[in-house]
C-alpha cells in the first residue's frame, strides 16, 4: 500500500480529491485506482507503477449500469511530476488551485 499512498501524495493528495471529487480509492501492491466527478467521457483511474519505475495511467468511462468499463485513452511512462498535468490534459479537471 506504500506505493498507492504515494501515487496519492504525488498527484495532489487531499487538495486533488476536493478539486475532482475523487473517491472510492482502491490501492494495491503497485497501483492506485479511483472515481472521479464532473466529466462526462470518463470517471475512473488507474494509475500503475510499470517495470520502468514510471507510471502508466489509464482513464476509463465506467457504467454501474452494464457494470463494465471501456477505456478511454492511456498514457505511459509517465513521471510523478507530471502526473497533475496529464490528470488535467485528459480530464479538464484542474488538480490544485
Amino acid at each position: 500500500m506504500i506505493v498507492a499512498e504515494t501515487i496519492l501524495q504525488q498527484i495532489g493528495g487531499n487538495r486533488f480529491i476536493a478539486m475532482t471529487g475523487a473517491n472510492r480509492f482502491v490501492g494495491t501492491e503497485n497501483s492506485l485506482k479511483f472515481y472521479f466527478k464532473m466529466n462526462q467521457k470518463m470517471n475512473l483511474c488507474v494509475i500503475e507503477l510499470n517495470s520502468w519505475d514510471l507510471y502508466d495511467m489509464t482513464f476509463y468511462q465506467y457504467s454501474k449500469k452494464n457494470l463494465t468499463a471501456k477505456e478511454v485513452k492511456k498514457e505511459t511512462d509517465v513521471y510523478n511530476d507530471q502526473l497533475q498535468k496529464i490528470f488535467t490534459s485528459i480530464t479538464g479537471l484542474d488538480t490544485h488551485l
